[in-house]
């Protein structure tokens, strides 16, 4: 039995909106910004997706399932 990943739209209003791409600099940089600033340039650029109920929390989660081997390979090497 193969396993899919369905992608599910929490938000309704989404005329301007995409979903958060952790490999996309342009995305990590929107979000560098709200950290540093504790707030978006201009509104939240991006889509939340089920099952996230925070924007924050799903992109942390999209960053960490990404990048994960690669933080645990440099953590190796310290």
């Amino acid at each position: 039995m193969k396993l899919t990943i369905k992608k599910f739209r929490v938000t309704g209003n989404h005329w301007n909106h995409r979903e958060f791409d952790p490999n996309n600099a342009e995305d990590l940089n929107e979000y560098k910004y709200f950290l540093q600033h504790q707030r978006w340039k201009n509104t939240c650029p991006f889509l939340l997706e089920w099952p996230f109920l925070d924007m924050i929390q799903m992109i942390e989660g999209k960053i960490v399932r990404q990048h994960i081997n690669k933080i645990i390979k440099d953590a190796k090497q310290k």
